[in-house]
């Protein structure tokens, strides 16, 4: 036995030494073609990368494998150095130096195949909507827990000392760590794989995209419905504010999908993104009167703050909403308000007891803003829309309204949209009285037609129903022209007296062109409008119903 034991010894020792010197002949000659190889294939790799997803690239920093391999062939190179110049024969050497090498090759092995997989997209977007599955599964296991902490104590199992209190804060802490952990790792896996969609686009694999889209939008619609609604306090209670800048990123990226796929005519595919993004809002929703016990009264969360959170992650789907309806009007979409009507229907669901509901003046100033750009764009198909929803939209201000599509009229004959003009009139028309019409003109009139010079903004005066936040952010504004306002004006009066009269057929016409102090007289109008009943889209400027009303010397 001892013999058997005493030969193996020493053979792994001529083993051992008789490789090592194949190793120092051969490595050094290795190493000059491996490292340089492995350089190239790294920028090789990270260019790839970087063309396909930036966020992926960013997540990729040195792990410890990394580390280990380059420790190891600083280790190697400094062992070839040494015998180099020393020449050391000893069997313990000879061991590092084999051991080493070994690690060496199987890490570099492993190396080369994480970066052959990083350029993999199918690879890389399965690794990562599967992360994004488990994170989801972890935040619904986090929330369950939440729940039930936060019971215990609004029971009074926990207030009844200093101590337990502590306890309970150093817990919630913990839980907001592991919480933000999970949400970073929804975020990151979001960015990557929608990114590794929109490179899908590009490289033409349509069906492809279809499939991983719907993988995508299933975990995406889970991870709202998961942190939401009836969970949505115990987010709150944790760390609303990282919520928000995650529900911000998802909103963002559903834009971007939305767009490429408009772009590419997927038709199919971008109904699943809008209604994805119609079930993805944050509220209405109901704070349990647990939440106040727990988070309120403690003053733990301060309520303004968490008032200014709430209404800043409810804007961000306000913003998406416009952005997406801008893409789905762009790309002739066939029912582009359709997220407009939603917002609608979602202001309208909230009752008095619900919060995060959109108000009534956000619905109506998201609605002006696609007014503006119906008329700046001579869009009649979106001017249509929007103009239906406006006047379904409850608790709007009529007197308000009317004033904002006598100024969008105004602006639309300047521009030269009569279009526009004509359907604008055609609606105030049929949907208010002449007595409230001719109060919005009078109103006009005295504060716009003696101004020599127009801000932009003068249409804020005139509607008392605009969010200032959106006014400003959308940048909404109505750019008179100084030189031609007033002759478009009265242009726009004088066509109202004759669509007032065609259509309502009024004993006593309240609206009389001669009223104002119009520098044009009746007769230059008239010549400037008869027969343009197809640019408006009005039958009454037909040449031949015109001078019937002079004829039978209507009051005009």
């Amino acid at each position: 036995m001892l013999f058997s034991l005493i030969s193996f010894i020493s053979a792994l020792i001529s083993f051992t030494s008789e490789n090592a010197a194949l190793l120092k002949d051969h490595l050094p000659t290795g190493l000059k073609i491996l490292v340089p190889l492995s350089l190239t294939l790294y920028l090789f790799a990270y260019k790839e990368r970087k063309d396909i997803t930036y966020s992926y690239l960013r997540s990729k920093k040195n792990n410890k494998k990394t580390t280990f391999f380059i420790i190891l062939t600083i280790l190697i190179s400094v062992l070839l150095y040494i015998d180099h110049f020393i020449n050391i024969n000893s069997f313990i050497f000879d061991s590092i130096l084999i051991v080493s090498t070994l690690l060496w090759v199987f890490i570099l092995i492993k190396i080369y195949l994480e970066i052959f997989n990083s350029i993999n997209i199918f690879y890389v977007f399965d690794v990562h909507l599967n992360h994004l599955t488990e994170a989801n599964k972890k935040l619904v296991l986090l929330l369950q827990i939440q729940k039930q902490t936060n019971d215990l104590f609004s029971n009074g199992i926990m207030q009844n000392s200093k101590l337990a209190m502590k306890i309970w804060k150093f817990y919630n802490k913990l839980q907001n760590r592991k919480l933000i952990s999970q949400l970073n790792t929804v975020d990151n896996c979001m960015q990557i794989t929608s990114q590794i969609l929109i490179s899908k686009i590009k490289y033409n694999l349509p069906k492809d995209f279809s499939t991983s889209l719907k993988l995508l939008i299933d975990q995406l619609d889970t991870f709202i419905k998961n942190t939401t609604r009836s969970n949505f306090e115990y987010i709150t209670g944790l760390n609303l504010e990282k919520y928000s800048e995650i529900y911000h990123s998802i909103l963002r990226n559903i834009e971007l999908l939305a767009e490429y796929t408009a772009k590419n005519g997927k038709t199919q595919d971008l109904e699943k993104i809008i209604t994805f993004f119609k079930s993805a809002t944050v509220g209405p929703y109901e704070f349990t009167e647990n939440f106040y016990k727990v988070y309120l009264k403690t003053n733990i969360i301060n309520y303004d703050d968490l008032n200014t959170s709430l209404k800043d992650t409810q804007y961000y789907y306000i913003q998406s909403v416009k952005s997406l309806t801008n893409i789905l009007s762009d790309s002739n979409y066939w029912d582009d308000v359709a997220l407009l009507r939603s917002l609608n229907d979602l202001s309208e669901e909230a009752n008095v007891n619900s919060t995060g509901s959109f108000s009534s003046e956000e619905v109506f100033t998201l609605y002006t803003t696609f007014l503006f750009e119906a008329i700046n764009k001579n869009d009649i198909r979106l001017l249509t829309d929007i103009v239906n929803l406006m006047f379904v939209h409850k608790s709007t201000d009529i007197a308000s309204m009317i004033r904002l599509y006598l100024l969008c009229s105004i602006k639309a004959v300047e521009l030269g949209h009569y279009k526009c003009a004509g359907h604008l009139i055609k609606m105030i028309v049929k949907n208010t009285d002449e007595y409230t019409l001719k109060n919005a003109i009078d109103d006009i009139y005295s504060k716009l037609y003696p101004k020599k010079s127009f801000s932009g903004h003068e249409f804020i005066d005139f509607c008392s129903i605009l969010d200032e936040r959106m006014v400003n952010d959308f940048m909404l504004s109505i750019p008179f022209s100084s030189v031609s306002f007033n002759y478009c004006f009265s242009k726009l009066i004088f066509i109202f007296t004759l669509q007032i009269r065609f259509i309502i057929k009024p004993q006593i016409l309240l609206l009389q062109y001669d009223d104002y102090d119009f520098e044009e007289s009746k007769a230059y109008i008239e010549d400037k409008i008869i027969d343009l009943h197809k640019e408006y889209g009005l039958v009454v400027l037909k040449k031949e119903n015109l001078k019937k009303k002079f004829e039978n010397k209507e009051t005009i």
